[in-house]
């Protein structure tokens, strides 16, 4: 494999995407990386800019590593530790785990041009205000 560079005309380009609460597909960032031979599951922007925080469920998934990069806001990431009810995903989704809440998990605060990899079969949540980059790395040896 190649090193692949990402100009920052795409990162542009994706970006135009006017800002919408939830998580939504970056079609012009993945195509780029396919055709350049990366191995990305999904590349997602993530956002909230409402008053008050998002939160999400903790989850695992096993197959597939997390590359988060922040763009704007803060959100802060609760990783590792013990999941308590931990349970299959809820759509049927085969490696991946559901939880209500992570107990004694580092703490890691993401603000723009941060970055946080979250490894496959490492428990995560996340809650805040703001704007990321999520990509999804499948684990290649599995």
């Amino acid at each position: 494999m190649k090193a692949v560079f990402v100009p920052k005309k795409i990162i542009d380009e994706a970006l135009l995407t006017p800002p919408v609460a939830g998580k939504h597909p970056l079609a012009v960032f993945k195509a780029y990386l396919e055709t350049q031979g990366v191995p990305v599951g999904t590349i997602d922007i993530l956002e909230n800019h409402e008053v008050g925080r998002f939160e999400n469920m903790t989850e695992i998934h096993d197959r597939a590593a997390d590359l988060w990069i922040g763009i704007s806001g803060e959100i802060t990431f609760v990783v590792g530790g013990e999941v308590i009810d931990l349970k299959p995903h809820p759509q049927g989704k085969p490696n991946e785990w559901r939880g209500k809440e992570i107990k004694n998990g580092t703490e890691y605060a993401v603000g723009p041009y941060e970055v946080l990899y979250i490894p496959g079969g490492v428990p995560h949540t996340h809650f805040g205000n703001g704007r990321l980059f999520i990509i999804k790395i499948p684990n290649l040896k599995n």
